[in-house]
């Protein structure tokens, strides 16, 4: 099931469980606010926010609890499940008039983070 708020259409609590195999590191529904924590068998930590009032998604990676990139990116529009060939993760989609940008994340096997836009010339 998804849910939509003002065009930002995530999937519901129950399916991000199952996507990240836990419940949120932090939820604050009331804010439109929920974080998750995981880590792979490499020890890259990936911590994945979203909001929905906002329409932003943030991800931070770290190495051995050392923070080494945080990307964080307004005019969210969609976040779904991918499921593809053994691999689980998201796919974040966001829109600024006619730019583009998306969000891949993959979460199995290994934790894989790739942020991309294209730009419109006119």
């Amino acid at each position: 099931m998804t849910q939509k708020y003002e065009e930002f259409s995530i999937p519901d609590e129950h399916i991000m469980s199952e996507i990240f195999e836990q419940e949120p590191s932090e939820a604050s529904p009331e804010d439109g606010f929920w974080c998750y924590e995981v880590t792979d068998a490499n020890g890259i930590t990936l911590r994945f926010s979203f909001s929905l009032f906002d329409r932003s998604i943030q991800t931070t990676l770290m190495v051995s609890g050392r923070e080494i990139q945080t990307v964080c990116q307004e005019g969210a529009v969609s976040l779904t499940p991918l499921s593809e060939k053994g691999n689980r993760g998201l796919r974040g989609k966001f829109q600024f008039g006619t730019e583009t940008s998306t969000l891949e994340i993959q979460l199995v096997p290994e934790i894989k983070v790739n942020w991309s836009a294209l730009l419109n010339e006119n």
